[in-house]
Formats: C-alpha cells, structure tokens, sequence
C-alpha cells in the first residue's frame, strides 16, 4: 500500500478532517462547560486577624539561617582561594628584565 498514491491518500485525508472535527467538538464542549456559571461557595473570613504564632517562625528561621551562613562562608573560602590562586600565577608569570652587569675590559 502506496501512502504517496492519490487513491490511497483520500481516505487518510478523510479520516484527518474526521479526528479534527471531533477534537474540535470536545474543545468547544469543555469551552461551554467551563463557560457554564457554576454556584460559588461564599469565602469566610473572619473579622479578626489572627497573629502568627511566634514559635513557628522562631523553629524555622534559625535553619534557613545556618544554610545562608554556611553558603556564605563557602562563598567567601573559594573568593580568597581564588585570589590566591590569580596571585600566585601572577607572579610566577611575571617577566623579571635582566639586569645588565657591568664588566670592567
């Protein structure tokens, strides 16, 4: 079977048009379903605001706290290593002139 033969491409380009039409059916379905107003329950609040527990945020603020510290400190340790590092190949790059010595004839 020839998909490139003419004859045979009909069918196929019918069957195409088909599922397109009926993916086309289901979009527009589930359009007017969410379209569709649906009874909203009505939100409470209450007239007062409540505070935020203060032992919540004091368990996890001193965690947070460490790893931010500790990146910190890594931060800083691969800074200085890397100043060493520029240093170093700085001077072990650095083209000394060679001083002329004087010879007496």
């Amino acid at each position: 079977m020839d998909e490139n033969n003419p004859v045979n491409q009909e069918p196929l380009e019918k069957q195409k048009i088909e599922q397109l039409e009926n993916e086309l059916k289901n979009i527009e379905n589930k359009t007017t379903q969410e379209a569709s107003p649906q009874p909203r329950q009505p939100v409470q609040q209450s007239d007062i605001p409540q505070p935020i527990s203060s032992d919540v945020s004091e368990s996890a603020s001193p965690q947070g706290l460490k790893k931010s510290k500790g990146i910190l400190w890594i931060g800083i340790v691969l800074l200085i290593l890397a100043l060493v590092g520029v240093g170093a190949y700085y001077l072990g790059s650095r083209n000394t002139i060679p001083t002329p010595s004087t010879t007496t004839p």
